[in-house]
């Protein structure tokens, strides 16, 4: 195979003196419902080529300044109100793990967030008519942009909402 050049499936193929290909274009492809899209090109000497019409910014600074509404539930050590929860406002009343892991992930992407208690105080489950009850619900309808809390993954909701790692 070495110092051979010939056209494949693909297009021109060329390999060097040892026998690795040189002199070649790889395509950036993007899946979307329609198929495939090439977003871009990387050649071996003119390096990476994005086609800005379809580059999109890097998820993190899309959240950049954005206030985030995160639903979640009072359950110790997750979530607690302060023993001067009455004194004090908003995601102030709050402490727990979740809130120091809100802070960090606020801190690093650069979001705000409002912490807003589950309307009925259930972590969340399928209804009959197809609907869900709790942050599982609210995450769906919109109510809510995220959930943090010792939220169990089951297969169920992981049908219906994404999870991150569990952090325990």
């Amino acid at each position: 195979l070495r110092m051979v050049e010939l056209e494949g499936l693909t297009g021109h193929m060329e390999f060097n003196s040892k026998g690795q290909r040189s002199n070649y274009d790889l395509k950036i492809l993007q899946y979307t419902k329609n198929g495939f899209r090439e977003i871009g090109q990387w050649h071996v000497t003119n390096g990476l080529t994005m086609d800005k019409r379809y580059f999109s910014l890097n998820a993190s600074d899309s959240l950049v300044n954005k206030t985030l509404i995160v639903t979640t539930i009072l359950e110790n050590p997750y979530l607690m109100l302060k023993a001067n929860h009455q004194e004090l406002e908003g995601n102030d009343q709050y402490e727990g793990f979740c809130v120091d892991m809100l802070k960090e992930l606020a801190a690093i992407l650069r979001f705000k967030y409002k912490i807003r208690l589950v309307a009925d105080g259930v972590y969340g489950v399928p209804e009959l008519n197809g609907t869900w009850t709790g942050m599982v619900g609210e995450l769906i309808s919109r109510k809510a942009d995220l959930a943090v809390a010792g939220l169990t993954i089951t297969a169920e909701r992981e049908k219906v909402i994404d999870f991150s790692k569990p952090f325990m």
